[in-house]
C-alpha cells in the first residue's frame, strides 16, 4: 500500500485546489519535492513584459497550476480533490498558503504539525526527523 497524501495550496482565506498523491506521500518523498520545487519560486503580481519569467508565479493560482504541470505526466497516480476535504484519507497532508508574497509549507500527519515554515526550511526539519528515527 501506497504512502497517501494531499496538498492543499491557499491563498489569505480560501483553498483553491488540492491535489491527491497515491504514493510516496511521506516528508522525504513528496514533501522534499514540493519543498524543493517551491524553493525556486517568487511569487508576483504581474507579469513582467521583455523581461524573463523562470521562477516566477503569478500569484497562488499560478503557483498552484504550476505544480500539477510538474507532478502530472502520466494517468492515474495524481488526482484533483474535493478543495480542502479527505485529510482523514491520507497519510501526510501538506498545505502550501501564499499570503503577501510569501510561500509557507506546512506538513502534518493527519493529528499533528510536523512542519511548518518556509520551504526553504525543510530540508532542516527533514535532517532532524531522521536523526529522530
Amino acid at each position: 500500500m501506497g504512502t497517501r497524501s494531499l496538498i492543499h495550496f491557499k491563498d489569505d482565506y480560501t483553498v483553491l485546489c488540492t491535489i491527491y498523491r497515491q504514493i510516496d506521500g511521506y516528508p522525504e518523498g513528496r514533501g522534499k519535492e514540493l519543498a524543493d520545487f517551491l524553493k525556486g519560486k517568487k511569487i508576483v503580481d504581474g507579469i513582467p513584459f521583455g523581461e524573463p519569467t523562470d521562477g516566477l508565479a503569478h500569484g497562488p493560482g499560478c503557483l498552484a497550476a504550476q505544480w500539477i504541470a510538474h507532478e502530472k505526466d502520466d494517468v492515474g497516480g495524481v488526482y484533483m480533490w474535493i478543495a480542502g476535504d479527505g485529510c482523514e484519507l491520507v497519510d501526510y497532508v501538506y498545505t502550501v498558503t501564499v499570503k503577501d508574497f510569501q510561500v509557507t509549507l506546512q506538513c502534518t500527519d493527519g493529528e499533528e504539525v510536523l512542519f511548518n515554515g518556509a520551504p526553504s526550511e525543510f530540508d532542516a526539519f527533514l535532517t532532524k526527523l531522521n536523526e529522530e528515527a
